[in-house]
């Protein structure tokens, strides 16, 4: 989901992190020669510590922006005009059924992730991350990725859940816990109510009023939604 912004950003923070470093041991070098030649005391190095300092915060924000980038590239870009995936139940040899969870990403590829069914309905989730708008340039839009199935019956109504690929996330779970201070994005769990899988054609997920909806059977039509 992330354009370039975000990695020439970090790439802009990194090399001018590296030139601040290498600026400052020729400093260093020079310095130490001229106290050579000189035999004066040592010069007080507080600017040399102002510019070590902003050269490692500088290293730090662009290894953020780069494993950012990379953790954001299994979501899917937010659309409000456009259904979120497709979901439908498909027979197997073994006798139990797949729910497929079908995909595209932003160049119009389609993904699909097969799980056997454990039950009688299911239910979806999906992690969903808010961005402020001024940083669209950057590539950080509004994005979400499903990551769990649950399954239930009435024999066994305890959940049993399946999680799918990608949802062992480091970088959900800590902009999770920091989103309050992260004033430029939140993050939300959202879930469709529990489905009877007796379905055998594609139906529609959107993201509408805070939730996932599944729709009864395939439409092109979507309702104005938005979160």
């Amino acid at each position: 989901m992330v354009g370039l912004g975000l990695p020439i950003f970090g790439g802009v923070l990194f090399f001018g992190g590296l030139f601040i470093l290498i600026y400052l041991l020729l400093r260093v070098i020079k310095s130490l020669k001229e106290e050579a030649g000189e035999r004066v005391k040592p010069r007080k190095g507080v600017r040399n510590v102002v510019l070590l300092v902003l050269a490692l915060l500088l290293l730090i924000w662009s290894r953020l922006c780069f494993w950012t980038g990379e953790s954001l590239r299994s979501y899917q870009i937010y659309c409000p005009d456009k259904s979120a995936a497709q979901i439908r139940v498909e027979p197997s040899e073994e006798g139990a059924g797949y729910l497929v969870y079908r995909f595209e990403d932003r160049k119009g590829k389609t993904y699909a992730h097969r799980v056997i069914t454990q039950g009688e309905k299911c239910q979806i989730e999906a992690e969903f991350l808010s961005w402020d708008p001024w940083l669209k340039d950057l590539g950080l839009v509004p994005a979400f990725k499903a990551v769990r199935v649950n399954f239930t019956s009435l024999e066994e109504p305890s959940l049993r859940t399946v999680e799918l690929p990608g949802a062992d996330n480091p970088f959900w779970e800590w902009v999770k816990r920091f989103d309050t201070p992260l004033f430029f994005v939140k993050t939300r769990l959202l879930k469709t109510d529990f489905i009877d899988l007796d379905f055998d054609q594609p139906r529609e997920i959107l993201i509408s009023d805070n939730k996932l909806v599944v729709k009864p059977e395939t439409s092109t039509q979507s309702p104005d939604s938005g979160i």
